[in-house]
Protein backbone atom coordinates (compact mmCIF):
# COMPACT_ATOMS: atom_id res chain seq x y z
CA UNK A 1 0.00 0.00 0.00
CA UNK A 2 2.86 2.36 0.88
CA UNK A 3 4.62 1.69 -2.44
CA UNK A 4 1.39 2.17 -4.37
CA UNK A 5 0.77 5.41 -2.48
CA UNK A 6 4.24 6.68 -3.40
CA UNK A 7 3.63 5.83 -7.06
CA UNK A 8 0.31 7.67 -7.07
CA UNK A 9 1.92 10.68 -5.37
CA UNK A 10 4.73 10.70 -7.94
CA UNK A 11 2.25 10.55 -10.83
CA UNK A 12 0.19 13.37 -9.33
CA UNK A 13 3.34 15.42 -8.81
CA UNK A 14 4.46 14.89 -12.41
CA UNK A 15 1.00 15.88 -13.65
CA UNK A 16 1.03 19.04 -11.49
CA UNK A 17 4.52 20.04 -12.64
CA UNK A 18 3.57 19.27 -16.24
CA UNK A 19 0.93 22.00 -16.12
CA UNK A 20 3.63 24.64 -15.55
CA UNK A 21 6.65 23.02 -17.21
CA UNK A 22 6.20 20.42 -19.93
CA UNK A 23 8.36 17.53 -21.13
CA UNK A 24 9.03 19.20 -24.47
CA UNK A 25 10.72 22.08 -22.64
CA UNK A 26 12.70 19.61 -20.54
CA UNK A 27 13.96 17.84 -23.65
CA UNK A 28 14.88 21.16 -25.29
CA UNK A 29 16.96 22.18 -22.28
CA UNK A 30 18.63 18.77 -22.01
CA UNK A 31 19.62 18.91 -25.69
CA UNK A 32 21.05 22.42 -25.32
CA UNK A 33 23.16 21.33 -22.36
CA UNK A 34 24.52 18.27 -24.18
CA UNK A 35 25.04 20.21 -27.41
CA UNK A 36 27.25 22.72 -25.59
CA UNK A 37 29.68 19.90 -24.75
CA UNK A 38 30.33 19.09 -28.42
CA UNK A 39 32.99 20.68 -30.64
CA UNK A 40 31.96 23.63 -32.80
CA UNK A 41 32.27 21.62 -36.02
CA UNK A 42 29.50 19.29 -34.79
CA UNK A 43 27.32 22.30 -33.88
CA UNK A 44 27.36 23.39 -37.52
CA UNK A 45 26.49 19.92 -38.80
CA UNK A 46 23.67 19.46 -36.29
CA UNK A 47 22.40 22.99 -36.95
CA UNK A 48 22.07 22.38 -40.67
CA UNK A 49 20.43 18.99 -40.20
CA UNK A 50 17.87 20.20 -37.66
CA UNK A 51 17.03 23.34 -39.64
CA UNK A 52 16.43 21.21 -42.73
CA UNK A 53 14.35 18.53 -40.97
CA UNK A 54 12.30 21.11 -39.05
CA UNK A 55 11.02 22.53 -42.37
CA UNK A 56 9.07 19.30 -42.89
CA UNK A 57 5.84 18.48 -41.07
CA UNK A 58 7.47 16.23 -38.50
CA UNK A 59 6.35 16.02 -34.91
CA UNK A 60 8.25 18.68 -32.98
CA UNK A 61 8.77 16.33 -30.08
CA UNK A 62 10.14 13.67 -32.40
CA UNK A 63 12.49 16.26 -33.91
CA UNK A 64 13.98 16.84 -30.46
CA UNK A 65 14.23 13.07 -29.92
CA UNK A 66 16.10 12.82 -33.23
CA UNK A 67 18.33 15.68 -32.12
CA UNK A 68 19.07 13.84 -28.88
CA UNK A 69 20.02 10.72 -30.87
CA UNK A 70 22.27 12.76 -33.16
CA UNK A 71 23.97 14.36 -30.15
CA UNK A 72 24.54 10.84 -28.84
CA UNK A 73 26.15 9.90 -32.16
CA UNK A 74 28.37 12.98 -31.98
CA UNK A 75 29.44 12.05 -28.44
CA UNK A 76 30.34 8.53 -29.61
CA UNK A 77 32.32 10.00 -32.51
CA UNK A 78 34.18 12.24 -30.09
CA UNK A 79 35.22 9.21 -28.00
CA UNK A 80 36.40 7.51 -31.20
CA UNK A 81 38.41 10.65 -32.12
CA UNK A 82 36.17 11.13 -35.14
CA UNK A 83 33.47 13.59 -36.24
CA UNK A 84 29.72 13.42 -36.57
CA UNK A 85 30.01 13.65 -40.37
CA UNK A 86 32.27 10.58 -40.39
CA UNK A 87 29.90 8.78 -38.03
CA UNK A 88 26.95 9.39 -40.37
CA UNK A 89 28.87 7.93 -43.27
CA UNK A 90 26.81 9.57 -46.05
CA UNK A 91 25.81 13.06 -47.25
CA UNK A 92 23.90 15.00 -44.59
CA UNK A 93 20.85 15.61 -46.76
CA UNK A 94 20.55 11.95 -47.70
CA UNK A 95 20.80 10.95 -44.05
CA UNK A 96 18.17 13.54 -43.08
CA UNK A 97 15.82 12.37 -45.84
CA UNK A 98 16.01 8.83 -44.49
CA UNK A 99 15.18 10.04 -40.99
CA UNK A 100 12.28 12.11 -42.35
CA UNK A 101 10.79 9.10 -44.16
CA UNK A 102 10.65 7.05 -40.94
CA UNK A 103 9.70 9.87 -38.57
CA UNK A 104 6.19 10.55 -37.31
CA UNK A 105 4.32 13.35 -39.03
CA UNK A 106 2.92 16.36 -37.20
CA UNK A 107 -0.73 15.82 -36.31
CA UNK A 108 -3.46 18.36 -37.07
CA UNK A 109 -3.65 19.19 -33.36
CA UNK A 110 0.11 19.74 -33.17
CA UNK A 111 -0.07 22.09 -36.14
CA UNK A 112 -3.14 24.01 -35.03
CA UNK A 113 -2.65 24.26 -31.26
CA UNK A 114 0.54 26.41 -31.23
CA UNK A 115 -0.81 28.55 -34.08
CA UNK A 116 -4.08 29.31 -32.28
CA UNK A 117 -2.17 29.91 -29.02
CA UNK A 118 0.08 32.45 -30.78
CA UNK A 119 -2.94 34.22 -32.28
CA UNK A 120 -4.45 34.59 -28.80
CA UNK A 121 -1.10 35.80 -27.41
CA UNK A 122 -0.69 38.49 -30.08
CA UNK A 123 -4.31 39.56 -29.75
CA UNK A 124 -3.99 39.83 -25.96
CA UNK A 125 -0.76 41.88 -26.17
CA UNK A 126 -2.01 44.29 -28.85
CA UNK A 127 -5.43 44.74 -27.24
CA UNK A 128 -3.93 45.32 -23.78
CA UNK A 129 -1.43 47.90 -25.06
CA UNK A 130 -4.16 49.67 -27.03
CA UNK A 131 -6.57 49.63 -24.08
CA UNK A 132 -3.95 50.92 -21.61
CA UNK A 133 -2.75 53.60 -24.05
CA UNK A 134 -6.33 54.89 -24.36
CA UNK A 135 -6.59 55.14 -20.56
CA UNK A 136 -8.54 51.90 -19.89
CA UNK A 137 -11.96 53.18 -21.04
CA UNK A 138 -15.06 51.39 -19.74
CA UNK A 139 -16.36 50.77 -23.26
CA UNK A 140 -13.75 49.48 -25.66
CA UNK A 141 -13.22 46.76 -28.25
CA UNK A 142 -10.95 44.70 -30.46
CA UNK A 143 -10.20 46.51 -33.70
CA UNK A 144 -9.86 44.98 -37.15
CA UNK A 145 -6.16 46.00 -37.02
CA UNK A 146 -5.62 43.80 -33.95
CA UNK A 147 -7.30 40.87 -35.71
CA UNK A 148 -5.12 41.40 -38.78
CA UNK A 149 -1.92 41.61 -36.74
CA UNK A 150 -2.93 38.50 -34.77
CA UNK A 151 -3.22 36.59 -38.05
CA UNK A 152 -0.21 38.01 -39.89
CA UNK A 153 2.46 37.74 -37.17
CA UNK A 154 2.01 33.97 -36.51
CA UNK A 155 2.00 33.34 -40.27
CA UNK A 156 5.29 35.25 -40.56
CA UNK A 157 6.71 32.97 -37.88
CA UNK A 158 5.72 29.86 -39.85
CA UNK A 159 6.43 30.65 -43.50
CA UNK A 160 9.89 32.22 -43.35
CA UNK A 161 11.67 29.54 -41.22
CA UNK A 162 10.09 26.78 -43.33
CA UNK A 163 11.34 28.20 -46.62
CA UNK A 164 14.80 28.89 -45.22
CA UNK A 165 14.98 25.36 -43.79
CA UNK A 166 14.26 23.76 -47.17
CA UNK A 167 17.06 25.79 -48.74
CA UNK A 168 19.82 24.64 -46.35
CA UNK A 169 21.36 22.17 -48.81
CA UNK A 170 20.75 24.21 -51.97
CA UNK A 171 23.50 26.02 -53.82
CA UNK A 172 24.63 29.28 -52.28
CA UNK A 173 22.96 31.53 -54.88
CA UNK A 174 19.68 29.67 -54.48
CA UNK A 175 19.83 30.10 -50.70
CA UNK A 176 20.33 33.85 -51.18
CA UNK A 177 17.35 33.91 -53.56
CA UNK A 178 15.15 32.21 -50.94
CA UNK A 179 16.39 34.67 -48.33
CA UNK A 180 15.44 37.62 -50.54
CA UNK A 181 12.00 36.11 -51.19
CA UNK A 182 11.42 35.65 -47.44
CA UNK A 183 12.47 39.25 -46.81
CA UNK A 184 10.09 40.56 -49.49
CA UNK A 185 7.29 38.41 -48.07
CA UNK A 186 7.85 39.74 -44.55
CA UNK A 187 7.90 43.32 -45.82
CA UNK A 188 4.66 42.73 -47.77
CA UNK A 189 2.91 41.26 -44.74
CA UNK A 190 4.11 44.10 -42.52
CA UNK A 191 3.01 46.62 -45.14
CA UNK A 192 -0.48 45.11 -45.20
CA UNK A 193 -0.78 45.72 -41.46
CA UNK A 194 0.50 49.31 -41.84
CA UNK A 195 -1.84 50.05 -44.76
CA UNK A 196 -4.82 48.69 -42.82
CA UNK A 197 -3.84 50.90 -39.90
CA UNK A 198 -3.53 53.96 -42.19
CA UNK A 199 -7.03 53.45 -43.60
CA UNK A 200 -8.62 53.35 -40.17
CA UNK A 201 -8.53 49.68 -39.25
CA UNK A 202 -6.94 50.68 -35.95
CA UNK A 203 -10.10 52.58 -35.02
CA UNK A 204 -12.67 50.13 -36.40
CA UNK A 205 -14.08 47.90 -33.63
CA UNK A 206 -15.13 44.40 -34.69
CA UNK A 207 -15.89 43.36 -31.12
CA UNK A 208 -17.09 45.88 -28.55
CA UNK A 209 -17.94 45.64 -24.88
CA UNK A 210 -16.69 46.44 -21.42
CA UNK A 211 -12.95 47.03 -21.58
CA UNK A 212 -12.13 45.06 -18.42
CA UNK A 213 -14.41 42.24 -19.52
CA UNK A 214 -12.66 41.82 -22.89
CA UNK A 215 -9.29 41.97 -21.12
CA UNK A 216 -10.38 39.26 -18.66
CA UNK A 217 -11.70 36.98 -21.43
CA UNK A 218 -8.48 37.29 -23.44
CA UNK A 219 -6.40 36.68 -20.30
CA UNK A 220 -8.41 33.53 -19.50
CA UNK A 221 -7.99 32.29 -23.08
CA UNK A 222 -4.25 32.98 -22.82
CA UNK A 223 -3.96 31.00 -19.57
CA UNK A 224 -6.00 28.13 -21.02
CA UNK A 225 -3.67 28.12 -24.01
CA UNK A 226 -0.58 28.12 -21.77
CA UNK A 227 -1.70 25.31 -19.47
CA UNK A 228 -3.30 23.40 -22.34
CA UNK A 229 -0.05 23.64 -24.30
CA UNK A 230 1.90 22.03 -21.45
CA UNK A 231 -0.67 19.27 -21.04
CA UNK A 232 -0.67 18.66 -24.80
CA UNK A 233 3.13 18.24 -24.99
CA UNK A 234 3.17 15.93 -22.00
CA UNK A 235 0.59 13.75 -23.74
CA UNK A 236 2.77 13.71 -26.87
CA UNK A 237 5.86 12.73 -24.87
CA UNK A 238 4.25 9.44 -23.81
CA UNK A 239 4.76 8.08 -27.34
CA UNK A 240 8.54 8.36 -27.17
CA UNK A 241 11.46 7.04 -25.17
CA UNK A 242 13.20 10.33 -24.51
CA UNK A 243 14.38 10.15 -20.89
Amino acid sequence: MLVQGKRNFKKEGEWFMGIFYNNYQRLLIENKIELAKLPESDWNVLGRMMEYMSSFRLSRFELEVLKKDLIGMAEEAQLERSTLSDKIGMPEKEFCDRLIESAGKRSIMERMFPFVRNIILVMFLFYTLDWLFEGRPDNFGITSWVFLAAGVIPVMGLVSPGLEGRSVYLKKWKRHLVGVFCLVLLIALQASVNVASYFGAQDMFLITGKGTGIFAVLLILLLVGFFGNNYFWDRCSRKYRWK
